[in-house]
Parts: structure tokens; sequence; C-alpha cells
């Protein structure tokens, strides 16, 4: 249903929040012949924006009879936009667009993938808040790496508060406790995660990922792609299209046009009419008390949208009085439920490659699965052994059932701040550097006192020492054995041999590798060369061969030559 800008009560605030899809001139309506939204359209452009094409716009008319405009445009939406500036100088009134195609051979859409990572990140921390830390952030990353794949981009999106829509309402998601450190923590470390694996990360300050998202749709439906939501949030259904779905991370269900009607009993541009009189508690957006979806799904078909039940609301029987008193409480709410489609993001940027950190361009890179610390295997006699140093501790698989770790977030943060407070860890700058050292160790089946003595923190980083990084491959049940072959100050070679591999990877890393790298500048390199060789060759190895394991993770060595 196309909208007439300002038939909201005056009394509504407005951000300027504006819907991409929505017609911006008069429009007819009635009930018989209700203009039809532009969500409904399978058109797509074959041009690069700014250049100029033919196109055929059909639409309906008053009598139900059609007219089809052969015209110049940019895109499928200036196409639409031309044809019904025509209709309404021609037959005075504006008509539905029933079609619009580009007159020139069609290409093949791209397929897109959006994903609402802060959605996905609070409903997994909510279901593992009893259990291990860290369980949320492995959960996330893993609905990343699987909703992700087989698209041809992707863009992970997040929020950035303190968001614009309290300046609409002040207790807009008010009601929500403060978050907790430990979970900020582990949102963040998912989204370092993400980013070092190469997916794009989108959000700006003072919006929330479900208008990155609005507003990267809206970008994408002006160039013809096809794309793919991943979120539970409903307010994200008023964006599909028949090029863009949403499909719920919680039940796995694919919503299209006919599926969100079928569940909310209005189109999706309708969403926010819906939204605006049932509420939102999620988001502590109020409704009409007593109103659900079924009511309000009446209302809307009965009188076209929001504004029309608003202007009829003394027809409304027992509601008509409540409706009548709450006009700009529901037009408010209205405005809370629309998505920005103007976030100041490079929604173009999605189609720009980025490599992942530390990644080999011909090793496909899987986000590592976190063990139980009871699956973690022995060391096989074949693997090389060292003399014991102080961070050996951290190969030697703890009895957790004995061991006093912490078996939640509330006690593992707990733990940290005593930590902290013992000095015993002095090189860790606060109780939130320290939680982080330790959920990334669990992840490695590594208890909370290895973990600290193990991993160091650097640029807020928790990296291991290069010895530890091999050491974390050799304990690992894939790995069939890892051994130190040979080396002098010139080369050191290294060996290896994975379960699910037919053939063992040897790894020669010389010091002329070294110096093409720019290493040799380091002072440990020029003082122990024959050490700095033998590590450097064994991490990368482990890289090469064990990425799903090392993901993620970058050694002391390495966060240091990155920081100069």
């Amino acid at each position: 249903m196309a909208r007439v800008r300002g038939e909201y009560p005056a009394t509504t605030v407005s951000l300027g929040y504006s819907r991409g899809r929505t017609c911006r001139t008069p429009t007819y309506r009635d009930r018989t012949h209700r203009m039809e939204a532009d969500t409904y359209l399978s058109a797509w452009p074959v041009h690069n924006r700014g250049e100029q094409m033919k196109w055929n716009v059909t639409m309906v008319l008053r009598d139900g009879g059609e007219v089809t405009y052969t015209l110049n445009a940019e895109s499928v939406v200036d196409a639409k936009r031309r044809a019904r500036i025509m209709c309404e100088t021609e037959m005075g009134f504006v008509g539905s667009v029933l079609n619009a195609h580009p007159l020139e051979e069609t290409v093949e859409r791209k397929r897109i993938c959006l994903i609402d990572l802060s959605g996905i990140f609070r409903m997994h921390w909510h279901a593992t808040e009893h259990e291990e830390v860290g369980e949320a952030h492995k959960r996330t990353i893993r609905d990343v790496v699987h909703f992700g794949a087989g698209y041809d981009h992707v863009a992970v999106c997040i929020d950035k508060p303190p968001y614009k829509r309290r300046e609409i309402d002040p207790l807009y998601k008010a009601h929500r406790d403060k978050a907790p450190t430990v979970m900020i923590e582990q949102l963040k470390s998912a989204i370092d995660c993400i980013r070092d694996e190469g997916y794009h990360v989108l959000g700006s300050d003072g919006y929330e990922a479900d208008d990155i998202i609005a507003t990267m749709c809206e970008w994408a439906e002006e160039r013809g792609y096809e794309t793919t939501v991943y979120s539970s949030d409903k307010d994200l259904l008023q964006l599909v299209t028949t090029q863009t779905s949403v499909i719920s991370v919680a039940t796995r269900q694919k919503f299209g046009q006919q599926d969100v009607v079928e569940k909310f009993g209005v189109h999706p541009e309708l969403i926010p009419d819906m939204l605006a009189l049932t509420g939102d508690k999620s988001d502590n957006v109020p409704g009409v008390k007593g109103c659900g979806t079924k009511t309000a799904a009446k209302w809307i078909n009965e009188y076209g949208d929001l504004a029309g039940v608003l202007r009829n609301a003394d027809k409304l029987g027992r509601f008509a009085e409540i409706v009548e008193m709450s006009k700009d409480l529901i037009g408010r709410s209205w405005k809370l439920a629309q998505l920005a489609t103007d976030a100041p993001i490079r929604p173009e940027s999605i189609l720009e490659p980025i490599s992942p950190r530390h990644r080999d361009a011909e090793t496909e890179t899987v986000i590592p699965e976190v063990l139980p610390p009871e699956t973690v295997s022995h060391v096989d006699d074949r693997r090389e052994t060292t003399q014991p140093t102080k961070k050996s501790t951290a190969l030697v698989a703890t009895d957790y059932s004995q061991a006093l770790e912490p078996q939640s977030s509330a006690q593992a943060w707990g733990l940290a701040q005593a930590l902290f407070k013992s000095r015993m860890f002095g090189d860790f700058p606060n109780p939130e550097a320290i939680l982080g050292v330790i959920m990334t160790g669990r992840s490695f089946g590594m208890d909370a006192v290895s973990s600290l003595r193990g991993f160091h923190s650097i640029k807020g980083r928790a990296s291991p020492s290069s010895q530890l990084l091999i050491g974390l491959v050799k304990r690992h049940p894939v790995c069939e054995w890892f051994r130190f072959v040979d080396g002098d100050d010139k080369s050191a070679t290294w060996e290896t041999k994975r379960r699910d591999e037919p053939e063992a990877t040897s790894m020669t890393y010389t010091i002329d590798d070294a110096r093409l790298a720019g290493l040799l500048v380091n002072d440990n390199w020029k003082k122990r060369p024959k050490t700095m060789l033998r590590w450097r060759a064994g991490v990368e190895l482990a890289r090469i061969v064990y990425s799903d394991i090392v993901s993620g993770l970058y050694t002391i060595e390495e966060e240091e030559e990155r920081n100069g």
C-alpha cells in the first residue's frame, strides 16, 4: 500500500526516516482497486547506475483496465516513479504498478546475504546463560559461516548505540537491563573474528542493525540483486519483496510476501502499521491495549492502512475511545517501527573483496568449533617433544571435574575480577582483558590459569606464543603428528599429517623468506635467527594445514609485527 506523507497525526515526531519503496505522490485508494505496493514487483535493472535504458511499465487503472508506458529510466525505482507521474498527468490519478521490465536482455542476479549479528548474538546469549563461557560466541560465529555459504556477497550488520530512536521516544528499549561486561566482550570478540575471516561488517553510530539491513536492501533492490536477510526481528518483514526474503534464525522459516500475509494477515509494507497498533514488547514500543495481531490486521484490511484506521476510529467498537485518545502514541509507535533506508554507510562496499588475515588464498577457511574438555585427545608419541617451559602447562589436558573452573558467565567474570585484584597477572590491564583470555583458552579446552600463563594481551587481543599455537594444533584430534625436522640459521623445516588427509605436508621457511617479509629488523631475529626461523616455520605450517583450528589466533610475534 503506497502512502501519502503527512497523513499521520501532525504531533508525530519525525527523525526523517523514509521508506524507499513508497510512493511520494498522491495516490488513489479504494477497497476494490487499492494500489499494491512496489514490493510486489518482479523487475530488475540490467545496467550500471546512472545509465539510461528503456523500460515497459504496466499500470492498473481505477476501472480495472491497464495501460503500458515505454520510457527511459536509470533503475526500476526510477522507472516506476516516472510511470506514476505520466499516469497522474494523463489520467488525473495514480494507478497501481502491475509490473515493470527492462526491454534489454536480462542478466543473472547477484545473490546477497545480510545477517543481523546483534539479534543472533542476543538470541544465543540468552539461550546459553548457564552454559560454558564462550558458547554464545561460538554459536554466533558458526551461524554466520553457515548462513553466508553459497552467496555472492555477504554483509554482517551490527547495532551501534545510543540509538537515534531514543529521540522519538526516550523509553525505546529502556526496559532492557544493562548488558553485562562479559556479554559485551563476547560480542566484540565475535565481531573481530568475523572481520578477520573476511566478512564485511557494517554499522553506523546511532543506527540499529535493522536500519543497516534496510539501507542495504533498498540499494540492492535498485540494482536488481536478490537479497536474503537472516534475522528473527519481525520489523524486518516490512522489507520483503519479490527480490528480498527474510529467514528466521530461530525457526529457519523463509518469509516471502505470501508467507508474511499468511502469518500476520497484512502485506509486508504494512508491518509497521500493524506494530503501531499491537506494540512491540521486545523493543518497549507501546500499542493499543488489548489489540492483538488478528484485530490489527482486520482493521488494516478493512480501512486500507493505519491512516485509514485512525480516520475511522469511531467505528472500532469497544476500542473506539482508546484509539481516539491514543493517536499521538500510535503515530509515535509507527515512527519507531519504520526502518531507516538512509543509514550513512557505503552499501557498495559489499562488492569489494576482503582478504582474511593470515589465510592462504588456496585454503578454505572454516571457523573452528570449540571442543569440550573431555574430547581433547592425548599427544601422539610420534610428535616432537620439547623441554618443559613455563607455558607448557597449557598443553596438558585438564580434568574439569576436579578443577575449580567457572561454570557460567557470571562465575567467569567474578574470577577475572579476583585475579586482577590479586596482581598475579600484572601484564593484563583490566579484568575485561583477563576475562577475554579465559574465554579464548576455554574454547581450546584450557583451564583459566593456564590460559593466562599461555596467552598475552596485545592491542586488545589474546595472543599465544608460537610454541603454544603449535601445541594447540598437536593436541587436536585431527592432528596425527606434527614435528620439527631440521633447522639452522638459514632455514627450518617442519612436517605434519592430518588424520583426514592422505599424505603428510612439509614446510621450509628460510632466512630469505624472513627478509622479504621485513622481519630481520627485529632484534630477536638479529640475535636468535635459528630459534626464530624454527618457530616461524612451525606456525606457517600450522596456518596452511590447520586453518580450521588456528583461525583468529595470531601469535605474540605476529601481533608485534602487525603493530610495528
